[in-house]
């Protein structure tokens, strides 16, 4: 009888390897690099193995549409001895370096490769989701840690992911997760579910990949599971992201981590897929019952060959700005898509911490040859003498090398001071059987505002709040009990916005369930019923037995 040991992936991001840096400016413009990747690991066998055999699995590469493997070695050593690897395939492709031991005694296994990547960001053709997607159903269903069939999951999906353009949803569904999670330390190394990542609003790449893969499957579009090695513009380290199915396209990816959609940049290395980020395995071993094993595998360590950045498919524009302290304007950056197919950019603005900035990540998705303007609004929140002027730079990340300019900013004026608000988002969130409307507004001006707020269908008054000068203010109202209704919620202000929340109707597949459940408690409780009858006839039975056994005697 032998003893299985798995060690499952603990996945994040910005991992310590000690070795030496490279000059990326940021990531995301990175095409492709080549370099030698190496992951060790040690460990001790120990105990009686009786003729037995110790099998240890490494997850090792394999090559790829985006990834060439051009040399691998894997080798284990034991008392002075090299064992070579040979390889097995899991049943969803992930290829592993396996090493057969018949000796006790310390090991060390090594996996040495040269890896080569190359992103092509181009060649996207979008698709219909009103047509349904029929392959590769097995990464549509809910998993152990993706709950995409829970109302809270489902509601969420429908009311902030109408598109029926599978690249649309693909681009907010990422630009959404990037933006409602903090990144936090706090949270490795366990690995949380999409529901528990909803409720702390944060995590680290992990919960990134399973939030996003939630939405994305409750929209209809089959999602799973990429682990491997990422460069985070710091450091290298293990990193977990995902992969979506396109009729049009195959299998393409996504990391809501950092705003990228359709691709992931070149310093991304997969090595293994899974639909549930807790069957993600990369270390596994068997052993006999006789024996004992304690094993462990370090960080990889990454040494670059070379690199190349993404070049002429897109053009960005982005020149100095005058701007006037504690007062909300807007930063214009000019994009323009020079290829003829869909294709997505991540992009991010950066400015000096004396500065407030509004949706400063964005996943933007270019039609052929499209020339766009994004905004972003930002407020210098430092308050200036007269006369004095200050020169502050910002960055802009994206496909291209980092660019930077400057705001030039200057004392502030009473004009502009009054700025609007602004509603920043309204999520339904759903808590058993209530339904929690948060809405979270912005005021852009100096002032105190006020701003009145009704929800319809009778089950919300006008009330006012009041939201100081340059805060945000929070509020959730909840509808216990809430019906599959349509809840319309209208906000005042200088403004008047209104937005609708819809429920989520019952699919054929849930009504199927849904009467399956039925069918099976019926049976459940007819068989309990028919061992209720069969116990009762049985008394019955015997009584009448006992009876007629007396009768018999009192004769005789």
């Amino acid at each position: 009888m032998k003893k299985i040991v798995f060690l499952l992936i603990a996945v994040t991001l910005f991992c310590e390897i000690g070795f030496a840096e490279i000059d990326f400016n940021a990531p995301t413009s990175v095409k492709g690099i080549k370099a030698r990747v190496l992951i060790e690991g040690q460990g001790n066998i120990s105990g009686e193995l009786e003729g037995g055999t110790v099998k240890i699995s490494v997850l090792t590469f394999r090559d790829e549409s985006r990834t060439t493997i051009h040399s691998l070695s894997e080798k284990l050593k034991i008392n002075e001895k090299e064992i070579e690897a040979v390889h097995e395939t899991d049943e969803v492709g992930n290829k592993y370096a396996v090493f057969e031991v018949r000796e006790t005694g310390e090991f060390e296994f090594f996996i040495d490769a040269i890896v080569e990547t190359n992103i092509e960001i181009t060649g996207l053709r979008d698709y219909n989701l009103i047509n349904g997607i029929t392959l590769n159903e097995e990464y549509l269903k809910p998993s152990e840690s993706v709950q995409s069939n829970h109302a809270e999951i489902r509601t969420i999906a429908l009311n902030k992911f109408q598109s029926s353009s599978l690249l649309e949803t693909v681009g907010q569904v990422t630009e959404w997760t990037n933006n409602f999670l903090e990144y936090d330390w706090a949270y490795y190394p366990g690995t949380y579910s999409a529901l528990e990542t909803l409720e702390n609003r944060a995590g680290v790449c992990d919960e990134f990949a399973t939030l996003s893969a939630a939405m994305l499957r409750a929209s209809g579009i089959p999602t799973r599971f990429v682990h491997g090695i990422v460069y985070s513009g710091q450091k290298w380290g293990q990193h977990a992201w995902l992969e979506f199915y396109s009729p049009e396209n195959g299998w393409l990816e996504i990391d809501s981590t950092y705003g990228e959609a359709g691709f992931v940049d070149g310093t991304h290395i997969g090595m293994g897929i899974a639909t549930d980020p807790k069957n993600a395995i990369e270390l596994r071993a068997e052993y006999p019952e006789t024996a004992a094993l304690s094993i462990e595998k370090n960080e990889p360590k990454i040494s670059i060959d070379y690199f190349n950045s993404f070049s002429n498919e897109i053009e960005i524009k982005a020149g100095e700005k005058e701007a006037v302290a504690m007062n909300w304007e807007s930063l214009e950056i000019e994009l323009k898509n020079n290829t003829n197919s869909y294709m997505f950019v991540p992009l991010q603005a950066t400015m000096h911490p004396d500065f407030k900035i509004l949706e400063e990540q964005r996943t933007l998705l270019f039609k052929p040859g499209e020339t766009r303007i994004e905004k972003f609004s930002f407020s210098c929140q430092k308050q200036f003498e007269k006369g004095q002027i200050a020169t502050y730079q910002y960055k802009i990340v994206s496909l291209l090398p980092t660019i930077t300019s400057k705001i030039i900013v200057y004392p502030e004026k009473e004009i502009g001071k009054d700025g609007k608000l602004s509603v920043e988002s309204i999520t339904p969130l759903v808590k058993g059987k209530d339904l929690i409307i948060e809405i979270v507004i912005e005021n852009m001006g100096l002032k105190k505002k006020e701003v009145t707020l009704s929800i319809k269908n009778g089950i919300k008054e006008e009330e006012t709040y009041s939201i100081e000068g340059l805060q945000r203010k929070t509020i959730q109202y909840r509808v216990s009990n809430y019906s599959s209704k349509e809840y319309t919620i209208t906000i005042e202000g200088e403004e008047i916005f209104e937005e609708k929340i819809i429920q989520p109707k019952e699919t054929k597949k849930d009504e199927e369930k849904q009467e399956k459940k039925e069918l099976e408690e019926n049976k459940v409780l007819i068989e309990e019923e028919d061992e209720t009858t069969l116990l009762l006839a049985g008394s019955a039975g015997l009584a009448l037995a006992l009876v007629l056994l007396i009768l018999l005697r009192k004769k005789l």
